[in-house]
């Protein structure tokens, strides 16, 4: 499945361990601190070309290091134009929302997210 590999290939590159710094949608409540992708549309067409919208967000005990963490994730994939993943290739991302500040939970957790569209070819 693309998210999972996604996952992994973000893993590979920048060091953020999937089940305790990276999830898979939501960041579980035994952790509160870390990122979490999900991934919505994907229709592919005759070429196989397909346009992710991946959103992220990040959420940490400080400024910084949300900011910090948000802003890699986003690079990374704005940047892996013919990245290989196991079953697809990335290509270009279009940004719908570059990282930026959200808000601060309840119990005083720093969030910020960004959107982009991320185009993958099997």
């Amino acid at each position: 499945m693309i998210l999972d590999e996604l996952l992994d290939h973000i893993e590979s590159q920048i060091g953020l361990v999937v089940g305790t710094e990276l999830f898979k949608g939501v960041i579980p409540i035994t952790y509160r601190e870390g990122s979490a992708i999900s991934i919505t549309g994907g229709s592919e067409n005759d070429t196989l070309l397909q346009g992710l919208v991946i959103n992220c967000i990040s959420q940490y005990n400080d400024y910084s290091t949300s900011e910090e963490k948000n802003w890699q994730i986003f690079e990374l994939l704005s940047h892996n134009n013919g990245a290989e993943l196991a079953s697809e290739t990335l290509y270009n991302c279009e940004p719908l929302k570059v990282p930026g500040y959200i808000t601060v939970t309840d119990d005083g957790k720093f969030i910020h997210s960004f959107s982009m569209v991320l185009y993958t070819q099997r």
